[in-house]
């Protein structure tokens, strides 16, 4: 079996692996949506292996047409998890994101139609060479299509990577990540557009895809990116005089504010990630997240030194919908 059918059957295994792993902790935010885009490169794969492996024509342009149930619709998902992670995600609250999703809908439509009024391919025929896929003249719908999926792919990694760089400096890690995720699918791409590929005709976008999923699965469950300063940050922190904490579902601290950092002599970077009940501990702190969830409002007595300083402690949860 050639290589590219194994580097094919590769990334089958790794979407398909990280889809099942985002599935089952869909409760992380992006997580949902990262399963989506796994099975849209799922789909993009395994309709690719079937398209080159196919002996006839017909045969090929169905399986071809397979492969447009994730090529059309990965634009719109990474365009949504771009305005998730960005925290820009009015079009999602409102359901106006769906929207973008009219040109993929119609972009299938087109595919499984096209014998009928050509504006996807035309003068369609088998290449020759190592790689049997089909060789097509572009219709009209194709460019509109390729226009708007490279615009919306690039727009998703502007959003990306402009939040990345307004990341405060604690979470310059989890940014660089995601990052380097966002441009590996438009590096892949470009690759086979321009026919730079080692392997000639061979389309190195769903294995480039496979890849970045991996990166921004790791970033989200391991680095936690999308539990960090976006969300929280833009909204109530370093103007605010009082001291903020803000830790997810797990009693994780994902950001403190500079006066939290003051009161209690810490970075930032020291502190996220730690459990807020050991964080109350380590500082003699005596009470638990617990509490506060009960309570909602709480009284302290703080000792620093000979000083002894009383506070209010509130709890607000907050969370997207």
């Amino acid at each position: 079996m050639d290589i590219y059918i194994w580097l094919l059957i590769a990334t089958i295994l790794i979407a398909g692996s990280n889809a099942f792993v985002t599935f089952r902790r869909r409760n992380y935010p992006g997580a949902k949506i990262i399963f989506l885009l796994m099975l849209a490169v799922a789909v993009y794969a395994f309709g690719y292996i079937f398209e080159i492996i196919s002996k006839s024509l017909e045969i090929k342009l169905i399986w071809y047409s397979i492969e447009y149930f994730g090529i059309a619709f990965f634009p719109f998902l990474w365009f949504f998890f771009a305005l998730e992670f960005s925290d820009r995600d009015k079009l999602i609250i409102n359901k106006k994101i769906y929207i973008f999703a009219v040109i993929p809908v119609i972009t299938i439509i087109m595919v499984w139609t096209n014998r009928y009024h050509g504006l996807m391919l035309k003068d369609i025929s088998i290449a020759a060479g190592a790689i049997h896929e089909i060789t097509k003249t572009p219709g009209a719908w194709y460019y509109i299509n390729i226009i708007y999926s490279y615009l919306l792919t690039a727009a998703g990694s502007v959003l990306l990577i402009s939040t990345v760089v307004n990341l405060p400096s604690p979470h310059v890690r989890q940014g660089i990540t995601m990052s380097i995720g966002a441009l590996i699918p438009i590096v892949g791409s470009i690759l086979y557009v321009f026919k730079l590929t080692p392997i000639k005709n061979f389309d190195l976008t769903p294995v480039s895809l496979a890849i970045s999923g991996i990166i921004l699965s790791w970033s989200i469950f391991k680095l936690k990116a999308l539990q960090v300063a976006p969300i929280a940050r833009a909204k109530v922190f370093d103007s605010i005089e009082d001291a903020v904490i803000v830790i997810n579902h797990e009693s994780k601290i994902i950001d403190l504010n500079l006066r939290t950092q003051s009161m209690f002599d810490t970075e930032a970077s020291e502190e996220i990630g730690q459990d807020i009940d050991l964080f109350f501990k380590i500082h003699n702190i005596d009470i638990r997240v617990s509490d506060l969830i009960k309570s909602r409002k709480s009284e302290l007595v703080f000792e620093s030194g000979r000083t002894r300083l009383y506070y209010s402690i509130r709890s607000t949860p907050f969370e997207k919908k």
